[in-house]
């Protein structure tokens, strides 16, 4: 009996890789798909990479006509990207179909040559520790000396 599921398998033996991030010679900014993503996978060179979840996700701040900016403000960071021509990045993710973004790395590939492709120059990553409150709050505690 032939397996109904053979043509939806995938042949772990002839996978390209070109998925895999340490697989292309070229760097990619990012990677729009056609189906929508539970997650986003952010690579910066810095520090560890993260899949956040789509679902946390509250705004995508963008820089307006100049795309060199794009923030991911989620409900327990803030993921600050520069760079140039990122408007079809935040495009893709506004649409939940961004599979990942990541920063450049000269130490992996060579400098893009084509100026109108999207670019991630930096990924920043600010998280809100436990032990800090926002000052509103700490302003309003009791026994703090409130201002009338």
């Amino acid at each position: 009996m032939s397996d109904p599921l053979a043509q939806f398998r995938r042949d772990r033996g002839s996978q390209s890789g070109a998925d895999s991030p340490t697989a292309s010679d070229e760097y990619q900014a990012f990677k729009a798909v056609d189906r929508r993503q539970i997650r986003l996978a952010v690579r910066p060179t810095s520090h560890a990479w993260e899949r956040v979840p789509y679902g946390y996700l509250l705004r995508v701040v963008e820089d307006g006509i100049y795309g060199t900016e794009l923030c991911l403000v989620y409900t327990f960071a803030v993921f600050v990207i520069l760079g140039r021509n990122l408007t079809p990045i935040a495009e893709a993710i506004a649409e939940e179909r961004c599979d990942f973004v990541q920063e450049y790395d000269a130490s992996r590939w060579p400098m893009p040559s084509d100026e109108n492709a999207p670019f991630v120059e930096s990924i920043e990553v600010h998280v809100q520790r436990l032990s800090e409150e926002p000052k509103s709050r700490q302003e309003n505690k009791p026994g703090s000396n409130p201002t009338h």
